[in-house]
């Protein structure tokens, strides 16, 4: 039975061999500390844009839709933090050092840890073969708060190991042989994450407002008269898509009401009266209306007439949830500016 300097033993080696080969994570004599990796995870393509090291990595984000940053634009293309990686490649020569400096001190209860990285008879097989000189050990690495021995990261390694003989705890294997020839495997990115990339990056356009009437070349409108607002051809539901290789989530946005507020009236419209135009025979009820209750004098543009609206969002993502899933409502707001007049009459008959 081990005492209880054993275990602090084994907790110093194994933080000795995890700074040596995993520079910074660590596994304590209980089992590795990290904690669970999102449900939903997929493998990037062949295609997918990653910028890996031992220390972080990012993966480039393409988005389309509706609601997606215009091309061109520096929003068009984000990067994001993948869940797992391989990174900081070894030759068969260093990481059999590596593993002969962890067990320099001859703390032998530590041993079975080293189980992690492979068996040192494998690492001096392909360190002996000639045709494997240009072979590489690629360390996994996962970001934070993600585990070892989540049954996620045991698929993306490929391997797992249970570091007591007869055990019943596997642990994904840290080390990967890359032949001559071959990549390491792309890293692991799950669809939550692109969520919320495409949810922060939804670039919902303004509405475009027509009204009427427009009186003088100010384009002014009258006091106590309804004026009508409305958008052509604007849209009450709006989608963003991130993508890296076959991942993708979608975003959707539906507008629910707009509300138009000035110093001198305001109204709330839903999406039909919005876009309901003008026309001889409209009633005030049908459409977007607001009855200026004075003149924009000392307004030098005219009222600002602020326009805010609130959207519904729900995602679907692949993989990940084929029906709507909702998310917290976006808000969007934009002003224009109404010059408001007041008519005059002139009376030329009394009586």
């Amino acid at each position: 039975m081990l005492t209880t300097d054993d275990h602090r033993g084994i907790d110093m080696f194994v933080r000795k061999l995890l700074g040596t080969v995993l520079g910074g994570a660590f596994i304590a004599a209980a089992g590795v500390v990290v904690t669970a990796a999102p449900a939903q995870a997929d493998t990037l393509g062949s295609g997918a844009g990653a910028e890996c090291s031992g220390s972080g990595c990012s993966v480039t984000v393409r988005y389309s839709g509706s609601a997606a940053p215009a091309p061109g634009s520096p929003r068009h293309v984000a990067s994001v933090p993948p869940t797992c990686w391989y990174g900081d490649p070894l030759t068969p020569q260093q990481l059999l050092q590596k593993w002969d400096d962890a067990t320099a001190d001859g703390h032998y209860s530590g041993i079975d840890h080293l189980r992690l990285y492979g068996s040192r008879a494998e690492i001096e097989e392909v360190a002996n073969n000639e045709d494997l000189q240009d072979a590489r050990w690629y360390q996994l690495r996962c970001r934070t708060g993600i585990g070892l021995d989540d049954p996620e990261a045991i698929d993306y390694a490929g391997e797992s190991v249970n570091m007591a003989p007869g055990g019943d705890h596997p642990y994904a294997r840290i080390t990967r042989l890359i032949r001559p020839g071959e990549s390491a495997p792309a890293p692991l990115v799950d669809v939550e994450t692109l969520r919320d990339a495409a949810y922060d990056s939804m670039t919902i356009p303004d509405p475009d407002l027509e009204r009427n009437p427009t009186v003088s070349a100010a384009a002014a409108t009258l006091v106590n008269l309804d004026t009508f607002f409305w958008a052509d051809d604007y849209q009450d539901t709006w989608d963003i898509t991130a993508s890296v290789g076959p991942i993708s989530a979608t975003v959707i946005a539906r507008g629910n009401r707009w509300i138009l507020s000035s110093p001198a009236g305001g109204a709330t419209c839903d999406f039909a009266q919005l876009t309901r135009a003008w026309s001889a025979g409209t009633s005030p009820e049908e459409g977007c209306t607001i009855t200026f209750g004075r003149s924009s004098r000392g307004y030098a543009n005219g009222f600002p007439v602020d326009v805010n609206a609130s959207w519904e969002t729900s995602w679907t993502g692949v993989p990940g949830p084929s029906a709507p899933t909702p998310l917290d409502p976006l808000s969007t707001s934009s002003t224009d500016f109404v010059p408001v007049m007041e008519s005059q009459a002139l009376v030329t008959t009394v009586g």
